[in-house]
């Protein structure tokens, strides 16, 4: 199932039409490179959270193998017993 895509709004704040808003030392709006910081710290978390759910689950059908080895392997001693 797709995730659902959400935009982020830029903050008009500090952004003149004359071009006089504050820059940085690239010549990069100030605001304008906070929601870029923003977004990216966002997607990371975003990636940082589905990996951790993803290690999880790894574990947990881990755990289920193990379990159904040793399931197996106890049949099969009875077997030969």
């Amino acid at each position: 199932m797709p995730e659902e895509v959400t935009s982020k709004t830029v903050p008009a704040t500090g952004i003149a039409s004359d071009d006089s808003s504050e820059k940085d030392e690239n010549g990069e709006n100030e605001n304008i490179k906070d929601v870029k910081e923003d977004v990216l710290n966002d997607g990371l978390r975003n990636m940082s959270e589905k990996l951790s759910a993803a290690l999880v689950n790894v574990n947990a059908k881990e755990d289920y193998a193990k379990v159904a080895e040793e399931a197996i392997a106890g049949t099969f001693l009875c077997f030969f017993l």
